[in-house]
């Protein structure tokens, strides 16, 4: 059985040329962290469009604003529905006095 770092294709058909490619973006992205919103995730965008444009690709990064996180926005939604429940079920009980 052979693998992507002996040389050899790893499965029948695959294409030497994309193996090698699929290793140089897949070690160069690996090699450094790229949280949400991050300098990393920033740099990673930047190399990425950089290696498109060499292929002839238009490309542009946009900055966008973002809070660099997943379960902020997440928890002041839910929050927020919590808290609705919370009044609808007030108001319903002091309808019913």
């Amino acid at each position: 059985m052979s693998s992507i770092s002996d040389g050899i294709d790893p499965e029948p058909g695959t294409l030497p040329w994309l193996t090698r490619e699929l290793r140089v973006v897949v070690n160069e992205l690996a090699s450094f962290t790229r949280p949400s919103a991050s300098d990393g995730e920033r740099r990673a965008a930047e190399w990425i469009a950089q290696r498109m444009g060499t292929h002839g690709h238009p490309v542009s990064v946009e900055v966008e604003r973002a809070h660099g996180g997943y379960w902020w926005p997440l928890g002041v939604l839910n929050g927020g529905a919590a808290l609705a429940a919370v009044a609808a079920r007030r108001s319903r009980s002091a309808r019913a006095l």
